[in-house]
């Protein structure tokens, strides 16, 4: 079956065939993935007609039930009147409906008979869009998401607020919109935009559906030159700044200092977290200068009240207060390793690894927190193939700076690639560095299998695939150039 991820459990065929009826998909149990399931099916020649009819009778064409399994996985049975589903919650039941979908569609409605299990190795299977550095629209952050899921990748991560713009409606602070989500670029052009909350809601909807939660990221206490355009008073030197054009890493961030500036924060990250009905949310901590925070006499005047050794532990004390904040919401935080480096950060926060200078990472591993892997060299989609090829987005291990190897047993949730978005201004762009470079991240966090020409042979589908559905992407010869 040349599927992508493969299927990571047993297959097995009978001399069956089913055949889908062009007008109607009689269907029991699970209504919204179902309903999905139809909509794709729309696309196939003579099936533009098909529409959803549920059932609560044996008359139902697709049944799908719930059963206790690994979360994602699932059992699909295909037979000649009927197909049957046996999910493993929400998200299993979206995965065996990708299988289906691919099945009917190489099938052209029909599909073999069959019983399959399939079970991810991964519970955490995630890719980034960063919004902030260049905005895309709903329609194509309902694209890339219809794309992740029937590769039945689970985690959306999304990069909401940067030096760059801010990228969310706020009814608390109506300046983020009018001010921090727009900027002059160095041709005098006006660039940005944001998403609405009526928009935000309506792309929840459409990932739950798809399997796939989102988790926002909210960078702080860096990254945060576009909010301090609107609210300067919240940095260390309250000197007037514009929303930068620029990239890189800025040394002007909130003032650790400052009451004001975490209580801005903390109310800014809890409507934000309204918006999002998941478990996780990210709060950045990367790449914070602390320049301003040595000159800053309230910077100073909170290591000494806090009895803190130093900026190390003031931006580890200012996050600890973020992160109370969502575990009082019911959240878990998600932060960059460069979190760590105090040594004073919580055990309960997950942490996502990208790049480490030192070790400081090994001594974590003692505490048994839990990890995300998403090391640049490997995952930073935005880096162009003959950086990082194909091949090497397959062939990684999970170590850190130290040699030391990640494993479930010491707490890897899972993987996940970045595609930061600098140099990638359209939607074109976007899926061209996404796609397939993403597809060897999808395989090897769904199955675990380290066969890189097995891989290639599959992937060579998946780019027909995609440029039957209009999608841009990489050839292979692109994308892999050695």
């Amino acid at each position: 079956m040349a599927i992508t991820p493969k299927i990571n459990g047993s297959l097995k065929e009978s001399g069956d065939l089913f055949t889908l009826p062009k007008d109607r998909l009689s269907a029991k149990g699970a209504t919204e993935k179902a309903l999905v399931l139809a909509e794709r099916l729309q696309r196939l020649p003579g099936y533009e007609n098909l529409e959803l009819a549920p059932v609560d009778s044996a008359e139902a064409t697709l049944e799908i039930a719930f059963a206790e399994g690994p979360e994602g996985g699932y059992k699909l049975k295909v037979e000649q009147e009927k197909v049957t589903v046996e999910a493993y919650g929400e998200e299993g039941a979206a995965n065996a409906l990708a299988t289906l979908y691919w099945m009917l569609r190489d099938g052209k409605g029909t599909a073999s008979g069959c019983e399959i299990i399939d079970i991810p190795e991964c519970g955490y299977r995630g890719f980034e869009i960063d919004s902030s550095r260049h905005f895309f629209d709903t329609d194509t952050v309902k694209s890339m998401i219809e794309q992740l899921s029937l590769r039945k990748m689970n985690r959306l991560h999304w990069h909401l607020s940067d030096d760059q713009g801010y990228r969310v409606e706020s009814k608390a602070f109506p300046s983020l919109n009018s001010i921090s989500s727009y900027r002059i670029e160095e041709d005098g052009n006006k660039y940005g935009g944001y998403y609405t909350q009526e928009q935000i809601k309506e792309i929840v909807s459409y990932a739950k559906a798809r399997g796939i939660e989102i988790i926002p990221e909210i960078d702080v206490p860096g990254h945060v030159v576009s909010i301090l355009a609107a609210y300067p008073n919240l940095s260390c030197r309250e000197l007037p700044i514009a929303v930068t054009p620029k990239f890189g890493v800025m040394k002007t961030v909130f003032c650790a200092g400052k009451d004001e500036a975490l209580d801005f924060a903390i109310k800014v990250i809890d409507e934000v977290a309204g918006l999002f009905p998941f478990e996780y949310f990210h709060t950045g901590g990367d790449e914070v200068p602390k320049d301003e925070w040595k000159a800053c006499p309230h910077c100073q005047e909170r290591i000494k009240k806090e009895v803190l050794a130093d900026e190390e532990e003031l931006q580890s004390w200012f996050a600890e207060k973020i992160i109370g904040r969502l575990r009082e919401l019911g959240k878990t935080s998600i932060c960059w390793n460069d979190a760590l480096v105090s040594g004073k950060q919580s055990d309960d926060i997950i942490i996502q690894y990208w790049r480490e200078q030192g070790t400081y990472c090994s001594d974590e591993l003692k505490k048994g927190r839990k990890w995300i892997y998403s090391c640049f060299s490997n995952f930073y989609l935005d880096y162009t193939p003959d950086v990082t090829p194909l091949r090497t987005a397959f062939a990684f291990k999970p170590v850190l700076n130290s040699g030391e190897l990640l494993t479930k047993e010491t707490g890897l949730l899972g993987f996940e690639a970045e595609l930061w978005s600098e140099w990638i201004p359209t939607k074109v762009r976007l899926e061209q560095m996404a796609f397939p470079r993403i597809f060897a991240l999808a395989d090897r966090a769904w199955n675990g299998s380290d066969s890189y020409v097995e891989f290639l042979e599959r992937c060579n589908k998946e780019v027909e695939r995609l440029r039957e559905d209009g999608i841009a992407c990489f050839s292979m010869e692109e994308a892999d150039p050695e």
